[in-house]
């Protein structure tokens, strides 16, 4: 079983550059996730009252490095495995 994961076009106005909690995908996984503890990194996102470690896609990794420098970026959909995986 998948996860889909919509990052919007408001979740892309309401992100915040180089900021963990605040950058498009983080806004997205916690919507969809249900948890506000979620934090990115540009290879990985942390949820959970544990702290589970989960690898991101390489399409997300390249969205993130591409949001935190400016670039150009467009709404996309992206899947992460259900339960999440530890790295």
């Amino acid at each position: 079983m998948m996860y889909t994961i919509k990052v919007t076009a408001d979740d892309i106005a309401a992100g915040k550059r180089c900021n963990h909690r605040a950058c498009p995908v983080a806004i997205a996984l916690r919507r969809y996730l249900y948890d506000d503890r979620i934090t990115v990194e540009a290879t990985h996102m942390t949820s959970g009252e544990y702290a589970t470690i989960t690898r991101l896609p390489k399409r997300v990794q390249v969205f993130i490095r591409a949001f935190d420098q400016a670039k150009p970026v467009v709404p996309f959909t992206f899947r992460l495995p259900c339960p999440l995986s530890r790295i």
